[in-house]
């Protein structure tokens, strides 16, 4: 398995402490093991709104081409699949192994560059000024750490002048691309850029520029990274706005899960919640996810939360068609998708 090739740098560790070293280098399967020993919360064990980890599933076809992409210095990377395929937590969880840290900038129809610029420059404050997550101590170079500081303090300026929110953010001039670019080489952190398919056109050929600047920073520092998660549209709509990105981009597609995938998600669960699924429920999950480790592990949400199972149970619980059924209708008011007799999404 490849994740006992190298430590594990877990963002939540086992003994929910960061400064353990202990459980940043112990193997997966270790770690699976005194997972599965612990009394977990539910909703930290199916996580269809956010990357899951206690549940994450290797991507086999997939993983080695997103290691490899993120550990080549000057490659950006563009990850692309459809809705709820599990791009986001695939991502998250070999940024967590690879990297110091990541940042992550959410895009919508509205987001310009100036906005990403703006947001990737105040979450790196975490780096810069407080540091206090930071798992080791790292030196800072004086001088980088003193412009960062000085543009913070123009920022904080400029807001106090800003009087709607919904305008586009003033930058000052001495926030350039080149500079952020130098700041996220010297923090080690790659830089996440999520829904890029929401993003108009305009924008997306100005991100394309940027992505080059930060391709160009890794000469100097091999870590800088930019990461774009979208939709399936967005494979090649970087290179098509630059023929210098067509070799200086990993694109990577995540498919939608197989059948044996979805099925580990709940089999993994259900060992950490102490509970029991029956074959013909699994099944019925497995084809009324479509295939989306969000939609399956929604589902097993609603059946625990249906049955009040809030944390590991002493007395397995066994999971029946009935509680899968329940579940069905707990979505559908949620969600408003219809099931057809055979569990598929229309």
């Amino acid at each position: 398995m490849l994740d006992l090739i190298y430590p594990i740098k877990r963002k939540f560790p086992i003994c929910d402490t960061l400064k353990c070293s202990v459980c940043h280098l112990l193997p997966l399967e270790t770690l699976q093991y005194v997972e599965m020993k612990m009394k977990h919360d539910t909703i930290r064990v199916f996580t269809p709104d956010i990357p899951a980890e206690l549940t994450f599933v290797e991507r086999k076809q997939v993983n080695n081409k997103l290691v490899n992409a993120i550990r080549t210095p000057g490659k950006q990377i563009v990850v692309y699949g459809e809705n709820g395929s599990g791009k986001t937590t695939l991502l998250t969880n070999k940024l967590n192994q690879l990297y110091e840290g990541y940042i992550s900038t959410s895009c919508t129809g509205e987001t310009t560059v100036e906005h990403i610029l703006r947001d990737g420059f105040d979450q790196l404050g975490k780096f810069y000024i407080s540091q206090v997550e930071r798992k080791k101590s790292i030196s800072i170079g004086g001088e980088i750490k003193n412009n960062y500081a000085l543009i913070a303090n123009s920022i904080k300026i400029q807001r106090k002048r800003e009087t709607n929110v919904t305008e586009v953010p003033i930058i000052p001039p001495d926030l350039t691309v080149q500079l952020l670019a130098k700041f996220f080489g010297e923090s080690k952190y790659a830089w996440v850029l999520e829904d890029f398919h929401k993003v108009r056109k305009s924008e997306k050929k100005r991100i394309s520029d940027l992505l080059k600047v930060f391709a160009n920073e890794a000469q100097n520092a091999p870590s800088t990274k930019v990461i774009i998660i979208g939709a399936v549209e967005s494979a090649g709509e970087i290179a098509a706005f630059s023929n210098d990105m067509n070799r200086r981009i990993y694109q990577i597609k995540v498919d939608l899960m197989t059948n044996e995938e979805i099925s580990e998600i709940i089999l993994r669960g259900s060992e950490l919640l102490n509970l029991t699924f029956e074959d013909n429920v699994k099944a019925a999950i497995v084809m009324a996810s479509g295939f989306r480790p969000s939609r399956c592990h929604q589902l097993c949400l609603n059946i625990c939360q249906d049955l009040e199972i809030n944390e590991t149970v002493e007395q397995t619980v066994k999971i029946s068609m009935s509680d899968f059924e329940k579940s069905i209708g707990t979505y559908h008011e949620a969600y408003g998708y219809f099931i057809t007799d055979g569990y598929k999404y229309e």
